[in-house]
């Protein structure tokens, strides 16, 4: 399977999460559980999933912006600027009086970031570290 391929499945592993996320503020956050556990899982699930969302959109925007590069820089990259991104959103809402800061949200977005950069590794097998040929 070539790069393009790739790329495009590895597209809709990045778009599914974003879909997710949608659900969980829109329909399930809402709706409300008594269940604690369930509760502190919908209120930080969407930082998980916004974290695999952006590093994996920016991997693959990264790809295509450095194509002489690996995918494995373009991961490393999108990994770095997603993480550092949203903590600084998450960190911004501190002066804001309607925001809500939550340290469990900077928490949960690592393993998002971590999810994203494990799914281009195996996506991307042993081509992961090579450069790719112009």
């Amino acid at each position: 399977m070539g790069r393009s391929s790739l790329l495009l499945f590895f597209a809709i592993f990045a778009a599914a999460p974003g879909f997710a996320y949608q659900a969980v503020q829109d329909v399930l956050r809402p709706a409300g559980t008594q269940e604690e556990a369930l509760r502190y899982l919908l209120g930080v699930a969407p930082n998980l999933l916004g974290g695999v969302t952006l590093s994996s959109t920016l991997f693959i925007i990264f790809c295509e912006i450095f194509p002489g590069r690996s995918p494995r820089f373009a991961a490393l990259a999108g990994a770095g600027a997603a993480i550092g991104g949203l903590w600084a959103w998450e960190i911004a809402q501190l002066p804001l009086s309607r925001a809500v800061f939550d340290v469990h949200d900077l928490v949960w977005t690592a393993p998002g970031v971590l999810l994203s950069l494990a799914a281009s590794r195996l996506w991307f097998g042993e081509g992961w570290k090579k450069a790719r040929s112009r």
